[in-house]
């Protein structure tokens, strides 16, 4: 079990810090090497349309010189990431199950307690999202299940909305 302290510096910077997290060198396990966390950070209020959010980061392990990220943006006004999440009592919610979830391969989707099967079948919209909210695939099936194999993906966290009928249900996939 590892810590995580977290220190909010006000100063447009935040740490995260795993005491003894002990991962395995990527040379030696890829797949256990990786690491993952989840926030949410609320912009600054009254950012007039149009402002450009930058973002960075700097990683750390034990004493070696920083992995710094690509610098990434958003733009107040435009979209990000996925902008409506489906609360879980809204009639218009699609549920969605997802396996494996990481998956390497294939990942399976099932869309549960959908009447839109019978026939005729009614087409659904699969659509994923890298984790700066770019499309990078869409996809079109018919029927409660769909196969969705990877391909080219990149190993990653993504987002994905499948919407059918007026109807959508939104989630996360992880490539490893």
């Amino acid at each position: 079990a590892s810590l995580l302290q977290i220190q909010n510096y006000h100063c447009d910077v935040i740490k995260f810090t795993f005491s003894n997290i002990r991962l395995p060198d990527s040379t030696l396990n890829g797949a256990a090497s990786q690491g993952f966390i989840k926030f949410r950070i609320s912009q600054k209020p009254n950012n007039p349309t149009g402002t450009k959010i930058l973002n960075k980061a700097a990683l750390y392990f034990d004493y070696n010189t920083p992995i710094i990220t690509s610098r990434t943006f958003h733009t107040v006004g435009k979209s990000f990431m996925i902008s409506a999440i489906v609360e879980k009592n809204n009639t218009n919610r699609l549920p969605i199950k997802v396996y494996p979830n990481p998956f390497t391969d294939k990942a399976f989707f099932e869309i549960e307690n959908d009447d839109a099967v019978t026939p005729p079948p009614i087409p659904a919209v699969f659509n994923l999202y890298d984790a700066t909210g770019r499309l990078v695939r869409t996809e079109t099936f018919k029927g409660n299940r769909f196969e969705f194999e990877r391909e080219a993906l990149g190993q990653g966290f993504y987002l994905f909305t499948i919407e059918r009928k007026g109807k959508k249900g939104i989630g996360k996939l992880i490539v490893q």
